[in-house]
């Protein structure tokens, strides 16, 4: 219970979890492979390891920040760093499990289909809707830090 309540009173740490989570499992052997993405007439290959690695740093530099926010005093509104915090890994964890989507588009019977098209629509609306919540969340920092740097003067 001590642990449910701490991350209750400071929900920035799932942050640190989930980072360290994706940072153990690409070292995993089992993440070999790689992931494929077509954009137009080019292919990316990312191996899976890569993918993680990138997702961990992702979420430290998250947690840093908000670690570093309590550390200088600049106080945020609660209720928008929890949407800020649940929003970010809800979809960091949708897009990390990739290979889950792309099993559940993909038709066995029909070889001919548009899974792959819905797919990249589908991780294309969760990269937007990420990166719109983190450029709402840093243009409330830069307000934040205006404003606790007025108050000072």
């Amino acid at each position: 219970m001590e642990i449910l309540d701490f991350i209750k009173r400071k929900p920035f740490y799932l942050f640190l979890i989930v980072g360290l989570f994706f940072l153990i499992i690409s070292f995993f052997p089992i993440y070999s492979h790689t992931l494929d993405i077509n954009i137009h007439d080019t292919y990316f290959v990312i191996p899976v390891r890569h993918f993680l690695l990138l997702w961990s740093v992702i979420m430290f530099v998250f947690f840093t920040i908000y670690f570093m926010s309590v550390r200088f005093s600049i106080s945020t509104n609660k209720w928008f760093q929890n949407i800020h915090i649940f929003g970010s890994l809800f979809f960091v964890l949708l897009f990390s499990n990739f290979s889950f989507f792309y099993d559940l588009f993909q038709d066995p019977k029909d070889l001919f289909s548009n899974s792959e098209f819905y797919l990249n629509i589908f991780f294309f609306v969760i990269v937007i809707l990420f990166v719109m919540l983190q450029i709402i969340w840093i243009l409330y920092l830069i307000f934040l830090l205006f404003k606790k740097l007025l108050k000072k003067t």
